[in-house]
């Protein structure tokens, strides 16, 4: 047998303080994921559109249920352009029509709405500008950092 003399700890904390820096840069990644995703909601402008029709399409999901998904299109002048964009919600649909034609109650057409326009592509509506709290960008890079010190720790000791 062979002495190792140790060197199986040694690996160890290498090992570890990898890891440790890999989950650190995981953290600054998500901090940088918020960033980008708040400017970019940051960049939407808001627009009053005409709901212009409502819908409801049927499809099977991978189960082969039938899953129900609302639809509906707008008007809306944009930069001097009379747009009609239409769009599909609730990704993941509803399991029964009456769901379905609850979530769509809120959208008659002909109503006013305020949507969210993106400027650089006019054609790419939300309903919402959702930003994430600054506080969360703040709290990933913090952890993201205490785990790259850490690693540098266990890599340097």
């Amino acid at each position: 047998m062979t002495d190792l003399g140790g060197g199986g700890s040694n690996v160890a904390k290498i090992i570890v303080g990898l890891v440790a820096v890999l989950i650190g840069c995981g953290g600054f990644g998500g901090a940088y994921y918020i960033d980008g995703v708040n400017l970019d909601a940051k960049a939407l402008e808001e627009v009053e559109a005409t709901v212009a029709t409502v819908a409801i399409a049927t499809k099977s999901d991978q189960a082969g249920k039938t899953v129900f998904h609302p639809s509906y299109s707008f008007d809306f002048e944009f930069k001097g352009q009379t747009m009609l964009v239409e769009n599909i919600v609730a990704a993941d649909g509803f399991a029964t029509q009456a769901e379905a034609h609850a979530f769509t109650a809120k959208f008659t057409e002909g109503a006013k709405k305020q949507i969210f326009v993106d400027p650089e592509h006019p054609t790419r509506v939300v309903l919402t500008r959702e930003e994430y709290p600054s506080s969360y960008m703040y709290i990933a890079g913090a952890l993201g950092l205490v785990f790259v010190i850490i690693g540098l720790g266990f890599l340097f000791s």
